[in-house]
């Protein structure tokens, strides 16, 4: 997602989920937090510019 610049609901279509609701509430269960907070640490955490 991020060197693609794309999105959640991108990322939940290409995983088989019907929309990016359905995938955040999965993701959560699994993971004990919502996807946005992984993906926000990964952008701090990286030098990749994510204008478009």
């Amino acid at each position: 997602m991020l060197t693609e610049k794309s999105d959640g609901a991108n990322a939940a279509y290409q995983l088989g989920y019907e929309n990016f609701s359905q995938f955040s509430r999965a993701y959560f269960r699994m993971f004990g937090t919502p996807p946005i907070k992984d993906f926000e640490g990964l952008i701090s955490s990286s030098q990749i510019n994510l204008t478009r």
